[in-house]
C-alpha cells in the first residue's frame, strides 16, 4: 500500500502540518511519499485534521499508463488521466506518491527487460539529465518515440546516448523528458525471444 493524497483536500500544507500536530518538512516529505514508514497515530491525527477516515492514505495500486518501447517504438503514450490507466499493479513497498507503470514492448532490452515486463517510475518528477546519466530510465525523445534505455552522456551537454542491451545505441539523441526505472515487475512477463 501507498500514500496517495496527492494534495491538501481544504487546508494548505503548512495549516495542515499546524493543525496535526506535524513538523512542516516532516508533512511534506510524507505526501511527497519520502517516508518509508509512519505510525497509525501520526496517521490518525493527519486525517482528524482533515475529517479523514485512514483509508484515505492508501492506495493498492499503481496504474500501468502506457507502453514503452525496448526496440518496438510505442508514439501514444501516458494519455490517462492522473490514477487511471490500462490495468493497475499492486504498489511495491516505498512506492512514492507519483509513481505510474509503463508495459515493456520490444526486446532491444533483453534480457534486462522482456515483453510485458512493467517499470514502475515517477511520472511527475522534474527531468533532470543528469539524474538519468548511467540509469535505466523511461525516456521520451523529443517529438518521438518513448522507450526504455540505458541514458549515458551525448556528445555535449545538452544530448544523450541512449543504449541497449542488445541493439546499437541512438546517438545524441534529445530527450523531453526522461525517469529513473524504480521498480521492476516481472510478473506479466511474456515468452521471451
Amino acid at each position: 500500500m501507498r500514500q496517495h493524497l496527492d494534495r491538501t483536500p481544504g487546508l494548505t500544507a503548512t495549516a495542515w502540518a499546524k493543525k496535526s500536530g506535524v513538523s512542516e518538512s516532516g508533512f511534506r516529505d510524507f505526501m511527497k511519499g519520502r517516508v518509508k514508514s509512519i505510525t497509525i497515530d501520526l496517521l490518525a491525527k493527519l486525517a482528524s485534521a482533515e475529517n479523514l477516515t485512514l483509508s484515505a492514505f492508501w492506495r493498492d495500486g499503481v496504474p500501468v499508463v502506457g507502453r514503452v518501447g525496448a526496440g518496438a517504438e510505442v508514439f501514444p503514450f501516458d494519455d490517462h488521466p492522473k490514477g487511471c490507466g490500462l490495468y493497475e499493479i499492486d504498489a511495491p513497498p516505498g512506492c512514492p506518491l507519483d509513481a505510474v507503470a509503463v508495459e515493456v514492448e520490444g526486446e532491444s532490452m533483453y534480457p534486462d527487460y522482456w515483453p510485458g515486463d512493467v517499470l514502475i517510475y515517477r511520472r511527475d518528477a522534474p527531468f533532470y539529465r543528469d539524474a538519468c546519466l548511467y540509469q535505466d530510465c523511461v525516456v521520451r525523445i523529443l517529438d518521438g518515440p518513448t522507450l526504455v534505455k540505458r541514458v549515458k552522456p551525448g556528445a555535449h551537454g545538452g544530448v544523450v546516448t541512449l543504449e541497449s542491451s542488445n541493439a546499437p545505441p541512438r546517438l545524441d539523441v534529445v530527450l523531453e523528458w526522461g525517469a529513473p526505472v524504480l521498480f521492476h515487475d516481472k510478473s506479466r512477463r511474456r515468452v521471451g525471444p
